[in-house]
This record gives structure tokens, C-alpha cells and sequence, in this order.
């Protein structure tokens, strides 16, 4: 009987997604059945968004218009701003 520690390293699990979390655990078999280790969670970083669509303009004046917008389809995060409008 062998009793040691080692880091197996498999590679990378892909494709994932953007500022997701996923559950991960490890089944480890032999002739005999299998076992699975205790899950564990771990997030993939944020991106920048994806399916930004362009602003909708209304309500026109001389010295005013009204902008309408809807968020990105996939926000890949945390979205910390949503216009910039040069004046």
C-alpha cells in the first residue's frame, strides 16, 4: 500500500464562461468503484460586456433629447458604467 501526496495536473477545463461560478470535484476510480472528493466553487474573472446595442433617441427639442438604452445581452461582470456622452 502506497500512501503519498501528489498534484496531478490535468489542464484546463474549457470552454467557460465570463463571471461565472462553477462547483468542481474529482472522482477518482480504480477496479474496484469509484470515490469523489468534496466540491469546491470557483468563479471565472469578468470581461467586457457582449451584445451592447446602440441607444434609442426620443422626445428631440432645441436643447434637449431623451436617450433610452438596454443592458448588455451578456455582461461578463459587474457593469460599473453604462454611457458616456461627449458634451
Amino acid at each position: 500500500m502506497q500512501s503519498r501526496s501528489t498534484l496531478i495536473e490535468l489542464g484546463e477545463a474549457a470552454p467557460l464562461r465570463p463571471f461565472t461560478r462553477y462547483n468542481i470535484s474529482i472522482d477518482a476510480c480504480t477496479a474496484a468503484g469509484c470515490t469523489s472528493s468534496p466540491t469546491i466553487s470557483a468563479a471565472t474573472l469578468s470581461q467586457r460586456p457582449d451584445g451592447v446595442a446602440p441607444p434609442t433617441v426620443s422626445n428631440v427639442t432645441q436643447t434637449s433629447m431623451r436617450l433610452s438604452w438596454t443592458p448588455p445581452l451578456r455582461p461578463n461582470g459587474q457593469v460599473v458604467r453604462c454611457a458616456s456622452l461627449p458634451v
